[in-house]
């Protein structure tokens, strides 16, 4: 039995989810919730404790760092790397990741400037998990013409297309695992009672004073 798709069918008519799949799903949002909590001062992360320095309330600064990660350079790669994916199925997995890399584009869900031989996250998130094949395939082909290797985005789209969750499911998965992480920095940083105030410096063309 396929406990993915016997409880896809499930979900559509209603049904409750079937043991084998309540299981499954649990094991892997418990490791994608525990792999994402935290990672450094990410930008999103960065906003919270700035936030929380203010003396804002942890609610506030826990709003800062999703009004951060909203955007498409920090937690938009998941649904960019969706759209990937749907464009390799409907065009063929070559012809869209060469159509990607010719015109520029970065390729969502792959490659991490902190991690050059791949993202230990994705790693821990895929363990025991069913990676749809087309998904192996863009893989594949990416790591062929460029040698990036998934990242956690790719780990969280997997996981979402493995048990049939809804659109966008990858980004709510990602947001409840670090927002556990945000109230761990928003405490201890209003803990501190200290201001995060950084300081500016112009850079430009000498200026002259009369």
């Amino acid at each position: 039995m396929n406990p993915v798709a016997t409880s896809d069918a499930a979900f559509r008519g209603g049904a409750c989810p079937t043991p084998e799949y309540t299981i499954a799903y649990t094991g892997n949002y418990t490791t994608s919730a525990d792999a994402n909590a935290d990672h450094d001062l990410t930008t999103s992360t960065f906003a919270v404790r700035v936030a929380a320095s203010t003396g804002a309330s942890l609610a506030a600064s826990v709003l800062a760092g999703l009004c951060a990660l909203s955007g498409p350079r920090h937690g938009g790669a998941t649904s960019a790397l969706s759209q990937l994916i749907a464009e390799a199925s409907r065009d063929g997995v070559a012809s869209t990741v060469d159509h990607w890399l010719n015109r520029g584009a970065e390729l969502p869900g792959f490659g991490h400037p902190l991690y050059p031989d791949g993202d230990p996250r994705t790693v821990v998130m895929l363990e025991g998990s069913v990676i749809p094949d087309g998904m192996k395939r863009l893989a594949d082909a990416v790591f062929t013409k460029t040698g990036l290797r998934p990242n956690c985005d790719f780990g969280l789209v997997a996981i979402s297309t493995q048990f049939g969750l809804p659109q966008h499911a990858s980004f709510s998965l990602f947001l409840i695992g670090r927002s556990v992480g945000w109230c761990a920095h928003a405490m201890e940083q209003s803990r501190s009672g200290q201001l995060i105030r950084p300081r500016g410096r112009y850079d430009g063309p000498t200026l002259a004073l009369d």
